[in-house]
């Protein structure tokens, strides 16, 4: 690492600091980017433009949901 901050005219704590803050928004970024195939990128905007209708099993289960967890 010394020879690396060297190289680049840099003191080693700057460096390495630099280097981990590349490391860890490379892996965050790695975590919370989601990937999407052409079809299921389709599926999910065709559904945002024309949601589908909620069951009603499905409303039942959001009316417990907001009963049970957003007091």
């Amino acid at each position: 690492m010394a020879r690396a901050a060297q190289l680049e005219r840099r003191k080693l704590t700057d460096f390495c600091m630099t280097a981990l803050t590349e490391a860890a928004r490379k892996t965050i970024a790695e975590h919370e980017t989601l990937v999407l195939s052409d079809r299921d990128r389709g599926v999910f905007f065709d559904a945002l433009i024309d949601p589908p209708v909620l069951s009603e099993q499905l409303q039942r289960a959001f009316a417990e949901h907001k009963r049970r967890v957003t007091r």
